[in-house]
């Protein structure tokens, strides 16, 4: 944590210093919306001066504490140590500030005094104002200009995201950060002020989605039927009897060099169907999945179906990131990001019985689906079933679109922190599923800003 000494200070304080820590009582919660607040304390430790001969003395003054809440868009492109030094590729879409303390303080030397906060998000970024510029002469001839306002945008609050890829030799990264900034200061009082310079990074995402709304956007789904078959010398009419069998002097010389006849055909679709269209933080997913016979394709005389055996079933969310700069516009960025793979369980499904229901497991905590600007993200679901039919191995793929929508409004707290060792999809069946991301690389992929949630060290009042 890098630390800030106010300039306005003297360089040889009489009094002492005094030290300014920001804690959150939760750093890793993220806030659905503006009712979800920020809540923590500013901790303040003053010390005296330890010049020999310096006064012992208690410190005592007026005191001013402020907050500011910062949304800020950055896009990076090549070299990070360079791009991310350059205050062109950022841009502040919202700021807001409180005043947490403004009165007399006071505290003796060695003493620890907290001031605690509860800090809304605004419910919309800050507005954004087009002009015009018209020209006119005035009675005089001569030429002059008036600005007037055309247009103003009001956008809610993007949620926060960090996306990173490699394109070729170059590494494009999309980000939406809100950050938490303290500002101190004793006017008038002889004493050094330290307080941290970097922000405090929170976590926020749309507002929650209440029931009934919830209800209607559930009910919103999708489905696809993928047509299979199989050929095989199985699928033959049954041999004839002894007695209908013709004897080798039978044959005639023609037949012997006769073409075999084409193997019989078994046709068969693959279908999933109630594929929801809206996923849900925090809810389970999971829809139908059947293997049925194609009659009107199948050639087989045969009466009895052959057993279909499903190897596996795969889902991945994959997550879609566009981006255009405002300060380079001619110059779109894509991002693209497989966020969790998933060999999942078909419940109720047998080889003899090919359908049941398949089991993705419950979504945990991504950027909800959103549109900001010149910055969207998307989603798609990708499905992978992976089959057998006497013998013949065949793969079904799908991807379809899918918004992720922030938690139901009485779902809970599922803003609470994740273990580190938790990402994006909580499966069921921790037997057959695969390593989980970490949050952070969930939130930036694999090379994600370390410490991105790391706490800082608690001071224990005094």
């Amino acid at each position: 944590m890098g630390l800030s000494v106010l300039n306005s200070q003297p360089t040889d304080p009489s009094l002492g210093v005094l030290h300014a820590r920001l804690h959150l009582d939760d750093p890793k919660r993220i806030h659905y919306g503006s009712d979800d607040p920020v809540d923590g304390k500013v901790r303040l430790l003053f010390e005296r001066n330890a010049i020999k001969g310096a006064p012992e003395t208690e410190l005592f003054g007026p005191l001013e504490i402020d907050l500011t809440l910062k949304g800020t868009i950055r896009f990076v492109s090549g070299n990070s140590a360079i791009s991310d030094s350059s205050p062109q590729n950022e841009s502040v879409f919202v700021s807001k500030s409180i005043n947490l303390h403004t009165g007399p303080f006071r505290a003796a030397p060695g003493t620890e005094h907290d001031f605690p906060f509860s800090l809304n998000f605004p419910e919309h970024a800050d507005a954004k104002h087009k002009t015009t510029v018209s020209a006119y002469q005035d009675s005089a001839g001569n030429w002059k200009f008036r600005q007037r306002l055309s247009d103003t945008t009001i956008e809610d609050l993007p949620p926060s995201l960090i996306s990173k890829q490699k394109h070729a030799m170059v590494t494009s990264e999309m980000s939406i950060r809100y950050g938490l900034s303290l500002k101190i200061s004793m006017p008038g009082i002889d004493v050094r002020i330290i307080y941290p310079l970097l922000e405090k990074e929170v976590l926020y995402d749309r507002p929650r989605v209440p029931t009934m709304a919830a209800t209607t956007q559930s009910s919103q789904t999708t489905s696809f039927k993928q047509p299979l078959s199989v050929e095989h010398k199985s699928l033959l009419a049954p041999p004839p009897s002894e007695e209908t069998k013709r004897t080798p002097s039978s044959r005639s010389l023609k037949s012997l060099f006769k073409s075999s006849p084409p193997l019989p055909k078994y046709a068969f679709n693959v279908s999933c169907s109630s594929i929801p269209t809206n996923i849900f933080i925090g809810q389970p997913i999971t829809f139908p999945l059947a293997m049925t016979t194609d009659p009107s394709s199948t050639t087989s005389p045969t009466t009895e179906p052959p057993e279909i055996t499903l190897n596996a079933c795969t889902i991945s969310l994959i997550a879609h990131t566009h981006g255009t700069s405002s300060f380079n516009a001619s110059e779109p960025t894509s991002n693209t990001e497989v966020l969790k793979t998933k060999t999942c369980d078909v419940i109720g499904y047998s080889p003899s019985t090919p359908r049941g229901h398949i089991d993705v497991g419950t979504l945990s905590a991504v950027p909800s689906t959103f549109e900001h600007g010149d910055l969207r993200r998307e989603y798609k679901l990708k499905i992978v079933i992976s089959l057998s039919v006497l013998g013949q191995n065949m793969n079904v793929t799908r991807m379809l679109g899918v918004v992720v929508q922030p938690p139901l409004l009485d779902l809970g707290d599922v803003g609470s922190p994740l273990p580190e060792d938790e990402g994006v999809v909580v499966v069921h069946d921790e037997e057959n599923a695969t390593p989980l991301p970490s949050y952070d690389a969930v939130m930036g992929g694999e090379d994600a800003t370390p410490g991105y949630f790391e706490r800082e060290p608690q001071a224990s009042s005094s």
